[in-house]
């Protein structure tokens, strides 16, 4: 938009008019414009100086800006918005050569709305998040070749907090040598299902029977070893702290009120 020098034209009718030059019109009519829109309607065929003796118009009134301007380079302009979507009449009354007053008009259809944007094309989809587990009582078997033991898992399968957490959740830990497993009928379906993988092999199932939860080569440090346990069979339950010496406070005597 030019920018404009806004000069409040007088707007009345009097005494000896001047005459327009040439026919009176918009140069953008009809238009259709945005609620709230601003835009700027030049004047065609009227000078400044029969345009100080014209009057202007417009309807409805209510919520809109009009304003008679002259622009840098000398153009009649009529500034104009609306708030409120619907039909606008915009008017100029004005003196011709015969002393007769000539009329213009144009419509301006305020709310029509503005181009729709281009959907958002969709992103790529995130991979699926696995389930966590729902913690459980679990069994956790472990085939091992006990000839080639290591000092590492030998820690792993005497380990006091393995057992710890295992008897406080209910849980249940058999660590079973390959040969003496395949010969079980308790432990051989674990026992061939190793076969071929690494030794020690961990296999975690619900303890009361059903499909195995997880199966891997067996973590060889104690903590990594609790970890998947936990993953699986929750963490063991807070033991409250107690000064009885191991943990079991002798019942006191009781005696009778004395009277």
């Amino acid at each position: 938009m030019k920018r404009t020098l806004i000069l409040l034209l007088a707007l009345s009718l009097a005494g000896s008019l001047f005459a327009a030059d040439k026919t009176v019109g918009f140069a953008k009519a009809p238009l259709t414009v945005l609620v709230g829109q601003i835009v700027q309607l030049p004047v065609t065929g009227l000078d400044l100086a029969a345009a100080k003796r014209s009057q202007t118009s417009y309807y409805p009134r209510q919520g809109v800006l009009f304003l008679p301007a002259v622009t840098w380079d000398g153009t009649l302009t009529i500034i104009f918005s609306a708030q409120t979507q619907g039909q606008y009449l915009v008017g100029i009354y004005f003196p011709n050569a015969d002393g007769s007053v000539g009329k213009t008009e144009t419509e301006i259809v305020v709310g029509t709305p503005g181009p729709t944007p281009p959907p958002v094309p969709p992103g790529p989809t995130p991979p699926p998040v696995p389930p966590v587990p729902t913690p459980t009582v679990i069994q956790a078997v472990i085939i091992e070749e006990t000839g080639d033991s290591t000092a590492a898992f030998s820690a792993v399968r005497n380990s006091k907090s393995i057992r710890d957490w295992a008897e406080a959740g209910g849980h249940r830990i058999f660590f079973l040598d390959d040969e003496s497993a395949a010969k079980s009928p308790t432990f051989k379906y674990f026992a061939d299902r190793a076969v071929g993988k690494p030794l020690p092999y961990l296999f975690i199932a619900p303890a009361a029977g059903g499909d195995v939860l997880k199966e891997q080569p067996a973590p060889d440090t104690v903590a990594a070893f609790l970890v998947l346990l936990e993953a699986f069979g929750g963490k063991a339950p807070a033991v409250a702290p107690s000064d009885c010496p191991g943990g079991v406070c002798p019942v006191p005597a009781l005696r009778p009120w004395r009277r």
